[in-house]
């Protein structure tokens, strides 16, 4: 018969031994020689559901010692020990625990302080990143001049489902009739009878017709012609 290992967990120590056969009478048989007699009868023993703890034998030997035996749902003799090693641990971490009040509070204290710091170091590196993102957006923003009687275009930021692959979304020409100091622009539409509306001057350029002149310079490509000599 192959031998089966029986672990036995106290409260503070494992244990683990092997035995010829996992018959009831053999477990019994262990029970007393290594359990009872070395730390008393326990109030219950936690098995697995294991056949060699379900049996008459078993339940006739926990009766006589009046105790029981308990089957947890849905674990195994490893998880039991990994349970227990848990609880070992969490033991010795309350012995480590420093159960002086005075030197709690002053540690404790500094701890907040090491808080409080990290904090306005952290808030001084956000309002550092803002503020250079900001020159940086700034130095790249093309400037516009805007001036009374101009005629611009204005961008349509009204959603459309389909605006067309081809339609532009400048439309216009208006002429402006007023700039505000808030960057509002005052525009108003090329019909007579139009009425004059307020837009933000983001949503407005320039716009240029074929009638304005434009200085081109011209630079010629051609190659100069070599001197005969």
């Amino acid at each position: 018969m192959p031998q089966m290992p029986i672990i036995v967990c106290e409260v503070f120590d494992i244990e683990a031994k092997e035995t010829n056969t996992c018959e009831s009478k053999e477990v019994a048989k262990f029970l007393k020689a290594n359990i009872f007699s070395r730390y008393g009868i326990p109030r219950a023993i936690i098995s697995d559901q294991g056949t060699h703890f379900c049996n008459r034998t078993m339940e006739a030997l926990m009766q006589s010692m009046e105790s029981t035996i308990s089957y947890p749902p849905h674990i195994t003799p490893n998880q039991m020990v990994r349970r227990r090693s848990q609880i070992e641990r969490a033991y010795w971490a309350i012995k480590e625990v420093n159960l002086k009040a005075d030197a709690c509070e002053d540690e404790r204290k500094l701890q907040l302080q090491e808080l409080e710091e990290l904090r306005l170091e952290s808030y001084d590196s956000a309002m550092w990143y803002k503020e250079r993102t900001k020159l940086w957006h700034d130095k790249n923003l093309r400037r516009k001049e805007l001036q009374v009687g101009q005629r611009v275009l204005l961008f349509q930021s009204r959603l459309k489902l389909m605006p067309g692959k081809l339609k532009s979304k400048w439309i216009g020409p208006f002429t402006i009739v007023a700039l505000r100091a808030n960057g509002a622009v005052e525009l108003k539409g090329s019909d007579s009878n139009s009425s004059s509306f307020l837009v933000n001057d983001h949503r407005v350029k320039g716009f240029r017709d074929s009638s304005e002149l434009c200085v081109v310079e011209e630079i010629s490509l051609r190659m100069p012609a070599l001197s005969s000599n």
